[in-house]
């Protein structure tokens, strides 16, 4: 089961019957007019290691020597994955992340974030999480709200802006 929250408040389920899998946290980034920064932590502050892979991103995304930022300036989608490994009914894994800057157009996907296979071909510019039979994975678009997998995106809460304000 995957569930989101924005400054505390539950979004609900947005995906159910996730197979069993090996899985990492994953984040796409595309057709933003300006740079994004994100920044990332784990809930569990007692967890030291990096929060996003260095070596799991594509070209176009730079993530900082802490593993904790990611950075983009590009049109097309790029991804990147999480450095914790995820399986199904393993426990509850909760993450916290702040955008710092987005700018998009209304109505535009911006960011996704959600799960994805850890075998994904993350290196592959050009597609979101949860689009295209290569990334797969299931995600939640920033930019209208709306969850997404199989190629397929549909209804599931407000889209998210800068402080989480609707």
């Amino acid at each position: 089961t995957l569930r989101y929250r924005l400054n505390g408040e539950n979004l609900g389920t947005s995906h159910t019957k996730i197979p069993k899998g090996v899985y990492r946290l994953a984040l796409s980034i595309g057709h933003c007019d300006t740079q994004i920064s994100i920044a990332g932590y784990k809930a569990d502050t007692s967890v030291t290691s990096e929060f996003f892979d260095s070596r799991r991103h594509a070209p176009s995304i730079s993530i900082d020597d802490t593993g904790n930022r990611v950075s983009f300036n590009n049109s097309n989608w790029s991804t990147c994955q999480g450095s914790v490994i995820i399986e199904p009914n393993t426990g509850l894994h909760s993450w916290q992340m702040k955008i710092k800057t987005l700018t998009t157009k209304p109505n535009l996907w911006g960011v996704a974030m959600g799960l994805q296979d850890a075998k994904a071909p993350y290196h592959i510019d050009m597609q979101c999480i949860g689009q295209g039979a290569q990334l797969g994975g299931w995600g939640l678009i920033l930019g209208t709200g709306q969850k997404v997998t199989g190629n397929k995106a549909s209804g599931y809460t407000h889209p998210f802006s800068i402080g989480g304000k609707r």
